[in-house]
């Protein structure tokens, strides 16, 4: 069934500097990669390698949006560790709140970051500190763990 897996192909214009077009073109004559080939490859390298900017993204999908499901969703306790992240949050008496510990460690298994804390979920404080957990995620994270560059590769494989 052709057809089915079609890949939505944008066209963005590209205006590079002639000396640059010319060894495009010699690359690509030698490589036997179109010219196309060869400045999507660097594309998706450059992006590779300034992956930190897209760190938010990550966080969101790696780990926001799973905490979510499981406290505010479920109302159930949520744990989660990733590379030298860990994130426990646990119900209290009140079902509306929920200590938080998280914890970042380095490679050396030396503590980065750890904090505690009891979060209301029915109110403005989880929205802040969710912003909390980006600010300071952002700060210590490794983006060479393994499970970390295989979500940035993933994620600029385009295929």
């Amino acid at each position: 069934m052709a057809g089915l897996n079609k890949k939505k192909i944008s066209n963005k214009p590209l205006r590079i500097d002639s000396r640059m077009a010319k060894d495009i073109e010699t690359l690509s004559e030698f490589t036997g990669y179109s010219q196309n080939d060869i400045i999507v490859m660097a594309t998706k390298k450059y992006l590779f390698e300034n992956r930190k900017y897209f760190v938010r993204d990550m966080i969101e999908d790696l780990c926001i949006e799973k905490l979510e499901h499981e406290i505010i969703v479920m109302r159930e306790d949520a744990h989660m560790n990733l590379g030298q992240m860990s994130i426990d949050i646990e119900k209290t008496d009140n079902l509306d709140i929920y200590t938080a510990k998280v914890l970042l460690k380095n490679k050396f298994n030396e503590t980065l970051f750890a904090d505690e804390r009891e979060i209301d979920t029915n109110s403005e404080e989880w929205a802040y500190y969710k912003e909390y957990l980006f600010e300071n995620i952002v700060k210590y994270i490794d983006f060479d763990e393994p499970e970390f560059r295989n979500y940035f590769y993933d994620k600029f494989l385009y295929e």
